[in-house]
């Protein structure tokens, strides 16, 4: 027994040793009777200077910095940097030799190594750190920081050769040649996305020189304890969750650990950036691979804001720290969105909570249901603050304070009655099937307007006119608000043909909208934005509501406005379709309450639905969505419910484009439209559905309608009649 024991603690003892950093032959142990030499690196009367090659790879420039800075640390004096190029840096005694230099001592060092590497080694007065790979390179400066001797202002190293192979924190990604390392994609990310991802991934694999890069989704497959794995957005894996949950501001990050390279984003446009960004650190990778596989490690972890997170007044605004991040997005240099899944309304309190201890004030509250809203005012920030009860998701909007206005709640005047006209839109000047214009004569005899149509002198003409013909004589007509749904023609035009030609005679206060603020935004859609500037600056004095949240209602001619959705609410998911980015409010006025769903689709009816709780999408009037194309969803209109539809969309269509003949029974092809394998039409319910008492067509010419309104007669009106009398 005692035999066998003693064998055991020998082979133990071998095992340890081979296990510690290694000695190459020749090299200085320091045990023995000799003492080992130290050598003064900085500090003393002549310092190293730090030497990388001329085409250094990114990391190994990344190295020589995070070198210089440990060593600007101990001695309050920043290295000399330089490359090998001895034409302009002619070579010295004392260097430090990173990576593969043209020094003879750095390829003697190179020839010596391993696959999977790193060695430091002194070659007379000159320290080399050497290593297969960049991978491996990290680590031998890393070992150096770490072992020398750093005291009163100096650092010196004993004179000691070490190396070391692999580390569990080395990732290899390719075998003989063939790249190996599965890549898993979040199936949350957009289809477009994984598109484009995979294109990123397939010119990878040209550069590389190297097999098939496969794109697998990650519900195929579950999280498995150390396998090497890509991990390409939020997937099902928990490496992917922790990388997500270090980020605080809009950005993307890299990073590996326990086996995972994660890739992450608060957005897909940054998961795009950041997966084009690792494939070139692959590249780079490669390029710093002298010997073996290619590897990955802690050295390539990198988070990217574009210095976003690092505004002053973004600084001021707390974390929150419930839930799961889900994403966010910045439109610009001023404002930005970050979204937490798995929350719930003590978390929401919780964050109110921690805004006034960093010096917030409250400045607006409000309820939807059991869902949540808040506004909060800092020193140098706004913070906007959504829970939602029913999908557990809050969202943090943070703007540098001044940014923009938030209208404010006031008290409704019920001391009159309250109108709405849905009038008849400029068809056939436009040549365009389209359109939405309504008009409020609030309780106080002022005027809300909600779109407006074409940009047509008839559009101009037609809303001048009602105001006219609705104000008192010898009164001028107010509108107290106009409100721009979202930046397609049909809906924003009317308003810039009746600044050109009205400005003067009708004032404006105030204007309400929520557009995107996109610097990136095409040019067409800049344009779009810079006319209707040009156009509300008509009035001078018209204040601009222009980043409505969610919530946060307002009071116009005397009416309760309520914010149901706008485009922040989509976020992390972004989209170019226009019609996904308009607002949907609530009006409430006669005690009814009217929905406006502006070209809203599928994809906001959904969130929509998921966010908002069934008794605050109840509704006794609804405007169609997209005049009745492909709008909305038959499941939502199911739960508005409502007894009386107004349809904007014309009967007589004078288009020019998309149909087979002019002029078009527009209305007629439309109204039967049921739910598709592509488009959830709920057209056909409306006009099927015994709830729905009365359907108002635009198409018929302008309708008033008194609130509160009693739906009566016929439910739908002869289209196919009026389109033969008036398609002359």
């Amino acid at each position: 027994m005692k035999k066998r024991f003693c064998l055991f603690l020998a082979i133990l003892l071998l095992f340890v040793a081979s296990c510690g950093p290694k000695t190459p032959a020749g090299g200085e142990t320091g045990t023995g009777g000799s003492k080992t030499e130290t050598v003064n690196l900085f500090g003393g009367e002549e310092d190293y200077r730090i030497v990388v090659p001329a085409n250094a790879t990114s990391i190994q420039t990344r190295l020589s910095a995070r070198l210089a800075d440990a060593v600007s640390a101990v001695t309050g004096k920043t290295p000399t940097r330089v490359t090998d190029d001895t034409a302009k840096y002619p070579e010295q005694k004392k260097e430090i030799l990173l990576g593969a230099t043209a020094r003879k001592a750095s390829e003697d060092a190179v020839a010596e190594l391993g696959d999977s590497e790193w060695r430091i080694a002194f070659a007379g007065d000159k320290l080399l750190l050497t290593a297969s790979n960049d991978a491996m390179l990290a680590k031998a400066v890393e070992t150096l920081t770490d072992t020398w001797s750093a005291a009163d202002g100096s650092i010196s190293i004993a004179r000691t050769d070490l190396s070391a192979s692999g580390g569990d924190d080395i990732l290899t990604l390719t075998k003989s040649g063939r790249f190996t390392c599965p890549v898993i994609v979040d199936d949350g990310v957009a289809a477009d996305t994984r598109t484009k991802l995979a294109e990123l991934f397939d010119s990878l694999r040209e550069d590389l020189g190297m097999g098939r890069i496969t794109l697998t989704l990650d519900n195929a497959s579950e999280d498995e304890a150390g396998k090497t794995e890509i991990l390409i957005g939020a997937t099902n894996r928990a490496a992917s969750r922790a990388a997500m949950n270090t980020l605080t501001a809009p950005s993307y990050r890299i990073a590996a650990a326990d086996g995972k390279i994660a890739v992450v984003a608060t957005d897909d446009e940054r998961l795009y950036n950041a997966v084009r960004a690792f494939c070139e650190m692959l590249r780079q990778a490669k390029k710093g691979t002298l010997k073996g596989d290619l590897c990955f490690g802690e050295v390539y972890t990198v988070t990217e804001n574009n210095g976003f997170d690092g505004k002053k007044w973004l600084a001021t605004v707390p974390t929150f720290e419930a839930g799961a991040l889900t994403g966010g997005y910045n439109e610009n240099a001023v404002s930005c969105m970050m979204v937490y899944d798995g929350t719930e309304q003590s978390d929401y309190e919780g964050y109110l909570a921690q805004l006034t201890k960093a010096g917030f004030t409250e400045t607006r509250a409000e309820t939807l249901g059991g869902n949540r809203y808040a506004l909060y005012s800092g020193e140098s920030a706004t913070v906007y603050v959504s829970f939602s009860a029913q999908s557990g998701r809050t969202r943090i909007g943070a703007e540098q304070k001044g940014a923009s206005i938030t209208p404010e709640r006031a008290p409704e005047t019920e001391t009159g009655t309250p109108r709405l006209w849905q009038l008849e839109i400029d068809n056939r000047n436009s040549k365009l099937n389209g359109g939405m214009s309504y008009v409020f004569r609030g309780t106080n005899g002022e005027f809300f307007i909600l779109d407006g149509g074409y940009n047509t002198e008839t559009e101009a003409d037609r809303i001048y006119t009602l105001l006219r013909e609705n104000t008192p004589a010898g009164q001028t007509p107010v509108i107290a608000g106009w409100y721009i749904s979202h930046l397609h023609g049909d809906h924003y035009g009317a308003m810039l043909a009746f600044s050109e030609k009205y400005a003067s005679e009708v004032p404006v206060r105030a204007f309400y909208y929520h557009f995107s603020q996109r610097s990136g935004d095409a040019q067409w859609l800049t344009d779009i934005k810079k006319s209707v500037d040009t156009a509300m600056g008509r009035w001078k004095d018209a204040v601009r509501y222009g980043n409505l949240h969610t919530g946060l209602g307002f009071t116009v001619a005397g009416i309760r406005v309520d914010v149901l959705y706008t485009q922040e609410d989509l976020l992390p998911t972004l989209t170019e379709d226009l019609n996904e980015t308009g607002t949907v409010i609530r009006v409430t006025a006669g005690g009814q309450r009217i929905l406006f769903l502006a070209d809203m689709g599928k994809l906001v009816a959904d969130r929509m639905l998921a966010d908002l709780p069934a008794e605050e999408l109840k509704s006794d009037i609804v405007q169609v969505a997209h005049h009745g194309y492909e709008g909305a969803s038959l499941a939502f209109y199911q739960v508005v419910n409502p007894e009386t539809v107004l349809w904007p969309m014309n009967i007589i269509g004078w288009q020019e484009t998309g149909y087979a003949s002019i002029p078009q029974n527009v209305f007629a092809f439309w109204y039967r439209m049921s739910p598709t394998d592509k488009y959830p039409f709920g057209n056909r319910w409306l006009v099927d559905s015994e709830s729905v008492k009365k359907i108002i067509v635009s198409g018929f010419g302008t309708a008033e309608i008194s609130l509160p309104y009693a739906p009566s007669g016929e439910k739908l009106g002869d289209f196919n009649d009026y389109f033969n009398k008036h398609k002359a």
